[in-house]
Parts: C-alpha cells; sequence; structure tokens
C-alpha cells in the first residue's frame, strides 16, 4: 500500500531543525549566540505587533491582582507557536536580545496608548521586579506512555528552581493529600484503593491508613508523589 512518503517529497525531521522550522522550549544562555541568532531572524509579523502587547498588559492586570490568567496559542505546524513562546519567555526573563527586538513595538504601542488617553505600564520596569518563574515544557520529549501532565509540570518547575539556584518544591500538604483521597474513596468506594494499588502507590486502604499516621513522624522532609 503506497504511503504519504511514497507520493510526497517531505523533509526528514533532522533537516527540519536545521532549517530551523522546529524548535524546543527549553533553557539557553542570555547572551549565547543561539539566543542572537534566534532573535535576530525572528520576524515580527502584524498579529504579533498587535497581541504581544496585549498578552503583557494582561499579565501586568493579574500580577497586580494575584490572580490566574492564562492563554492559548494555537495554529498550524511551522506557524510560530514555538518560536513565539521563547520570544516571549526571553522577555519575561530579561533578555536584553529580545528587548532590543521588541522595545520598539512595545514603546509604539504604549505611546498610541497614551495619546488616546490611556494608562498603560512599561513593561521592561515592572517585569524584572515581578520575579516571574518560567517554566518550559516540550510535550513531545516527554517519555513514558503513563506520564501525567501533572507530573510532567512538578517535575518542571523544579527544574526552573534548580537552574537559578533554589530549593525544588516540595509538596508539603500531606494531610490535605490524604483527606482528598479519603473523599474520594467514600465516593466512589474501592475502586480509589484499586487504582492506588495498581499504580503502585499504596497496597489498599489498611497501607493508605498506616502511611497516614506514620507521616506525622516524617517531618517537613516527607515529599508526596504528584
Amino acid at each position: 500500500m503506497p504511503t504519504i512518503s511514497d507520493a510526497f517529497e517531505l523533509p526528514k525531521p533532522e533537516d527540519l531543525h536545521a532549517l530551523g522550522f522546529v524548535i524546543k522550549l527549553r533553557e539557553a544562555a542570555p547572551q549565547s549566540a543561539e539566543v542572537e541568532k534566534l532573535v535576530r531572524d525572528y520576524v515580527v509579523t502584524p498579529s504579533i505587533e498587535r497581541e504581544l502587547p496585549r498578552i503583557l498588559d494582561s499579565m501586568r492586570q493579574v500580577f497586580d491582582r494575584s490572580e490566574e490568567f492564562g492563554r492559548f496559542v494555537h495554529g498550524s505546524f511551522g506557524s510560530g507557536k514555538s518560536h513565539f513562546m521563547t520570544m516571549l519567555a526571553m522577555l519575561l526573563e530579561s533578555v536584553p536580545a529580545a528587548w532590543d527586538k521588541f522595545r520598539p513595538v512595545l514603546q509604539e504601542y504604549r505611546a498610541q496608548q497614551v495619546a488616546a488617553g490611556r494608562d498603560v505600564p512599561d513593561h521592561e520596569l515592572w517585569l524584572p521586579d515581578a520575579n516571574l518563574l518560567v517554566v518550559r515544557i516540550h510535550m513531545l520529549s516527554v517519555r513514558g506512555r503513563t506520564t501525567g501532565l501533572d507530573r510532567v509540570i512538578y517535575d518542571s518547575f523544579n527544574s526552573a528552581l534548580t537552574l537559578r539556584g533554589k530549593e525544588p518544591f516540595e509538596f508539603l500538604n500531606v494531610e490535605g493529600v490524604f483527606e482528598q483521597a479519603r473523599r474520594e474513596a467514600d465516593e466512589y468506594g474501592d475502586i480509589v484503593w484499586k487504582k492506588l494499588a495498581a499504580a503502585g502507590i499504596v497496597g489498599g486502604r489498611d497501607d493508605f491508613e498506616a502511611l497516614a499516621a506514620g507521616s506525622a513522624s516524617r517531618g517537613p522532609g516527607l515529599t508526596t508523589r504528584v
């Protein structure tokens, strides 16, 4: 049976990476040649000029109010999603090359808003003081069919902290975890304990309660699987 590769001349994965169509969201030294080239080659499209200032405005608003904020970036393969996220991450981390690239766009937007009588922040001033933590996750590089999104986020969060010389995060609200498990067992029955046993977390209700009873003696070093 013919395949797509038989009908079309498709580029190899290594060629895509070499041509710069694919980028992984990962750490890179701010002053490195890799970052300089990535920023230099990035094309600021009209949609980026329009949306980037709005995204930063929204981030400032929710930061001031200590609220949650999320956006979806969607597009087809090769549309520049990962490149844009990389640029945004560099701005949040005050990478000089990124600010040199986008400062004219943001300054023009701010001047327009001020001329219209709107008060908008200077993002280059408040972002360094916000001390935001950028957590990079590239789902295509995640290994293991049973690896859950929560585990990936947890590990990536700790990796970001470690790279900045901070202690890794430990989930210390152990009693809250125990109470949540008990509530789910009351609601759904023994299937909860069976799933925990199948996952290799605890052997059943008795094993769980023994763990819960001994948690207080373990002190603050106790960590819980996420």
